[in-house]
């Protein structure tokens, strides 16, 4: 069990990690889910769910 999250506090930590080329931050690495956090600015339309 983890304690509430500041999704918007993580966000503000890391805005400079979010721009692009990459513009994407993983949330956890010790997680066996990967939930991504991905920025804005891309042209790009190619999104995709890798289950």
């Amino acid at each position: 069990v983890r304690l509430p999250f500041d999704l918007q506090a993580w966000i503000d930590e890391h805005r400079h990690q979010l721009k692009p080329p990459v513009a994407n931050r993983l949330l956890w690495t010790d997680s066996p889910m990967d939930v991504m956090v991905v920025g804005g600015g891309t042209s790009r339309v190619d999104y995709h769910d890798d289950p």
